[in-house]
């Protein structure tokens, strides 16, 4: 049951890799567009709403606003959601961010000679030399600017994936070898542990969903961990009044078996070890 994240640029020739992967093994093969439809039948949202606000770059100068952190939770809320049985290759939007640290998440990362992505652009996309290089090096500051904003991590760090190939000299069969080979090897196989990580992942984010839909809770310095359908608070709010609520809205998220709270509010000073079901 093990889930596949494909990383890569634009004109790279990852989505037929992905393709080529899931129908050599049986994997369902899954793509931004597939996780935005899931995410705007999931919290009621108009598509084209969520793939501007994704697009919706603020310089660093400005402060990010409510909607694209809300946006960002629902679509990672809707991934994790999306390759929770596994049996997955996720050629989409941050797969490598989204479902870090998960022992049988292989990641993997696609490049290709920028002369290469020139001249695939030029054919495919009918553009002219100049046209298709600034078309890539846009569209690749982009994505790094994405990376670097909402998650503070450089999306060339090596250390983000568990295999970079380039194509340049490899047909899409021999890649698609190349992972399935590293597939057999066990590395990546689901276990219990590595099951759980991904539960307490995705119902963490089912909780962020929840205070991201809430205008007066959602921008709380609060720490939220999930283990086994315990939902942990840890934090300061201004008053118990808000307190209570968090505590409230916690507990009704679907899978949520209880809520505790490290938290004080200002005017109730914080206790070493304090609890609060």
């Amino acid at each position: 049951m093990a889930i596949v994240t494909i990383s890569r640029g634009p004109q790279v020739g990852g989505r037929a890799i992905a393709e080529c992967l899931a129908e050599k093994i049986g994997y369902k093969c899954l793509t931004t567009v597939d996780v935005v439809k899931r995410c705007a039948v999931k919290f009621n949202l108009p598509e084209d709403e969520i793939i501007k606000k994704l697009q919706e770059i603020p310089g660093f100068w400005k402060r990010l606003k409510h909607e694209h952190k809300r946006n960002l939770v629902y679509i990672q809320c809707a991934v994790l959601e999306a390759v929770q049985e596994g049996n997955v290759v996720y050629h989409g939007l941050a797969g490598q961010l989204f479902l870090a640290n998960i022992k049988h998440v292989l990641k993997i990362r696609i490049e290709s000679p920028f002369e290469r992505r020139v001249r695939a652009a030029m054919e495919e996309m009918d553009m002219s030399e100049s046209k298709a290089v600034d078309y890539l090096n846009q569209a690749d500051d982009t994505r790094k600017i994405w990376v670097k904003l909402f998650y503070g991590e450089s999306w060339s760090d090596p250390s983000l994936y568990d295999l970079s190939i380039n194509r340049n000299n490899l047909t899409e069969d021999t890649i698609c070898k190349l992972i399935i080979e590293t597939l057999q090897s066990g590395d990546f196989d689901t276990t219990p542990e590595s099951q759980a990580a991904l539960d307490n992942r995705k119902l963490k984010f089912e909780v962020l969903a929840a205070l991201a839909a809430d205008e007066k809770l959602w921008d709380l310095p609060i720490k939220i961990t999930a283990s086994g359908g315990v939902v942990t608070l840890k934090g300061m709010v201004k008053n118990q009044k808000t307190k209570d609520a968090l505590v409230e809205l916690v507990s009704n998220v679907k899978g949520v078996t209880a809520c505790e709270t490290v938290m004080s509010a200002a005017d109730t000073p914080l206790k070493r070890g304090f609890f609060n079901d």
